[in-house]
């Protein structure tokens, strides 16, 4: 955790934008889709621009994925570059999770890691300071000590509300 601190606060410091993005999709509790759930995110995202139409995001979010009996937590931290349009921006990189575990009512708890993804999105500016961003995660690695396997998979549709530019 401390690791993360050190590079979002300066960050959060320098970056030109910082907003907050908010939303629901789908997600796998596997890597073959063979059970997917509901899922929501919520998080922080920092756009830098570094020239006319280029620029990174980091991000930081917290995923849950729930079907009627087992909730995945995991938290990620995510690394982009991307293309800024006037109205679009679209982007891809890659991202670091951390598997809170699972709750579950009918299965028991497992217990769970840290993996690697890549990432892509696209994002389209509605209002001044309001977009909409489409994200689709795809794990690499097993999240899972033991068990089924376990990625972080998912596609979102965020809110994303710009809080200083």
């Amino acid at each position: 955790m401390k690791i993360l601190l050190l590079i979002f606060l300066p960050a959060l410091l320098a970056g030109q934008s910082v907003s907050v993005a908010l939303g629901g999709g789908a997600g796998a509790f596997n890597n073959t889709w063979k059970r997917t759930a509901a899922s929501w995110s919520a998080g922080l995202l920092i756009d830098n621009q570094i020239g006319e139409h280029a620029g990174s995001v980091l991000g930081l979010h917290y995923r849950q994925r729930s079907d009627r009996a087992t909730r995945l937590h995991t938290v990620q931290a995510d690394f982009a570059g991307q293309y800024i349009g006037t109205r679009v921006r679209v982007g891809a990189g890659g991202f670091f999770a951390v598997g809170a575990g699972t709750e579950s009512d009918a299965e028991p708890a497992q217990k769970l890691g840290s993996g690697v993804g890549v990432s892509a999105f696209v994002a389209y500016r509605v209002f001044r300071g309001l977009s909409v961003r489409l994200v689709y995660d795809h794990g690499l690695g097993n999240l899972a000590a033991s068990g089924p396997s376990v990625t972080a998979q998912g596609a979102y549709l965020l809110i994303e509300y710009r809080l200083s530019e």
